[in-house]
């Protein structure tokens, strides 16, 4: 499960630059009420990849202050699409 541990690490972070206390707890709340990622999103190996590399995508973007590229790939990775 450390791969699980460091995707929910990775989102917390995220939601963590948002500065907004009340969606940070809204989401962690919501995760608690759905499946954990590794039953529900992660149907191979190839998707868990995917997911990292959207992972670094959206760094890149916030990196570069790119919201509408970073609204894209934050899209994609919900959706599990290609960006």
């Amino acid at each position: 499960m450390e791969i699980y541990e460091t995707n929910i690490a990775f989102h917390t972070a995220l939601l963590a630059t948002s500065d907004n206390a009340s969606l940070v707890d809204l989401i962690s709340e919501l995760r608690l009420r759905t499946p954990p990622a590794p039953a529900s999103q992660w149907s191979s190996y190839a998707r868990i990849e995917k997911s990292g590399q959207e992972h670094f995508a959206m760094v890149d973007a916030l990196a570069d202050k790119d919201a509408t590229r970073l609204k894209a790939v934050i899209r994609a990775h919900i959706a599990q699409s290609d960006n």
